[in-house]
């Protein structure tokens, strides 16, 4: 059905599991020798499987090895599609232009969108905020429960087709606030330096505030079309992210 940097789902068949709508991820191929990976899709699994009364988050049920020693994880299948497959079907129409160091991207924000900051920026946020606002009450609930994802990105989340429902998925670099070490070593590569914290990307185990980075970011991508962090130095974007809350918090706030 698909796969990621680490794994492979597959859809089961209804005669084996009575059942059309489960699925089952494997670690890829090609780590399968790697044990870091067989840890960490067994640690995606043990937490997934804590939240699973949970509404939101994607129901996985077991966790088991086959014969060959080799872990999989068995899910139910997810409605809809990822955020990442929306935005790129709802390309926002401004394009953000890059911004000179030494000049106020505020300043830049309002001369090139005046139109846009009366009308199409409303209009965005009137289908963006639903889904932001989905995804921060499931991240509190998870983070309320003692679970930090650490590694929230528009891949990791699916939305239904009508935009109502949201389904959080792939807790494999997540921890319990609990814990000081992972049972297992995160490759620096594991993150998306686009949507991760300048924390989580210099080593740290990640908080409650590197998820809150997160949301940040993919709020960013969906009003403007593109990550944040495309083209400019890590600096430049921390102060651009302060400017762009003080700009739309009117809005936000209702």
């Amino acid at each position: 059905m698909g796969s990621g940097g680490m794994g492979v789902v597959y859809a089961l068949h209804e005669e084996c599991h009575n059942t059309s709508d489960l699925v089952m991820k494997i670690i890829h191929p090609i780590l399968t020798t790697y044990q870091e990976a067989e840890l960490q899709l067994q640690h995606e699994a043990e937490i997934e499987i804590e939240l699973q009364s949970m509404a939101h988050i994607v129901q996985t049920l077991e966790y088991k090895k086959h014969t060959k020693g080799h872990g999989y994880k068995i899910m139910r299948k997810m409605s809809g599609g990822s955020l990442k497959a929306w935005l790129r079907e709802h390309p926002t129409e401004l394009k953000l232009i890059d911004i000179p160091e030494n000049i106020s991207f505020k300043r830049i924000f309002h001369s090139i969108t005046r139109n846009f900051a009366q009308m199409d920026l409303n209009l965005r946020l009137l289908v963006v905020m639903p889904i932001l606002r989905n995804l921060q009450e499931v991240v509190n609930s998870i983070h309320d429960k003692g679970i930090i994802h650490g590694d929230l990105k528009p891949n990791n989340i699916y939305i239904s087709a009508d935009l109502k429902e949201l389904t959080l998925f792939d807790f494999g670099l997540s921890r319990r606030v609990t814990d000081t070490t992972r049972p297992f070593t995160v490759p620096f590569k594991a993150y998306t330096p686009l949507y991760a914290s300048p924390s989580v990307l210099a080593g740290n185990l990640p908080e409650k505030t590197d998820d809150l980075y997160s949301i940040a970011a993919i709020l960013w991508e969906m009003l403007f079309g593109r990550p944040s962090l495309k083209t400019r130095t890590l600096p430049i974007h921390l102060k651009h992210f302060k400017e762009l809350r003080e700009i739309l918090k009117p809005v936000l706030a209702h």
